[in-house]
Parts: structure tokens; C-alpha cells; sequence
């Protein structure tokens, strides 16, 4: 299971775009799906995310992202969404949110 930080909040969570349990906030937008997937223990070491969480939790401000960090975060984001939908499940998934 993927180690998080929320980037609302900076509370400890498991997993990049799963609701906070602290402050129930979720990723929507591209900015946040970046920062959210950057805030893990897949990019930063368990004392770098303690850092980001103590930032946050203290001054509100979230982690920046580099603009060319972001892109390949969100390409790699959208090479999986198309990767799952390939997949059984990405099958049952696509059926049941577009009905026919």
C-alpha cells in the first residue's frame, strides 16, 4: 500500500488519490493528481514526507511541483488510466459508468 501525505492537510494517508480520512478532501483537479501522486513514498523518503506534512499541517502551503515534473507525472498517470481500461476490471468499470 502506497505511504501518502495529504496535500490538504498534511495528514498521513494510504494511498495518492484515496479521500483524506482528517479532512476527507480528495484530488480532483490535474495541479492536485500531480501533487497528491508526488506527496508518496513512491517519489519521497519517509523523512522528505514528514517534512512536506509539517509544512503543510503548519503553513497551509502545499508542495510545488516543477512544471516538467508535472507533465510526466500526469502522462504517467495517463498511460495507467489507459493501461487499466485494457484490462477485465477496466471492462466492468467502463460499463458501468457509461451504461448503453
Amino acid at each position: 500500500m502506497t505511504q501518502a501525505i495529504c496535500f490538504s492537510c498534511g495528514a498521513t494517508k494510504f494511498g495518492a488519490f484515496t479521500p483524506c480520512s482528517a479532512c476527507a478532501t480528495q484530488p480532483e483537479t490535474e495541479d492536485q493528481i500531480a501533487v497528491s501522486l508526488l506527496l508518496t513514498d513512491h517519489f519521497m523518503d519517509a523523512a522528505t514526507l514528514a517534512e512536506n506534512a509539517e509544512r503543510i499541517r503548519t503553513s497551509g502551503k502545499q508542495a510545488a511541483v516543477p512544471p516538467e515534473m508535472r507533465d510526466e507525472l500526469l502522462q504517467s498517470i495517463r498511460q495507467g488510466s489507459e493501461l487499466f481500461a485494457q484490462t477485465p476490471l477496466g471492462d466492468v468499470m467502463t460499463n458501468l459508468m457509461n451504461p448503453t
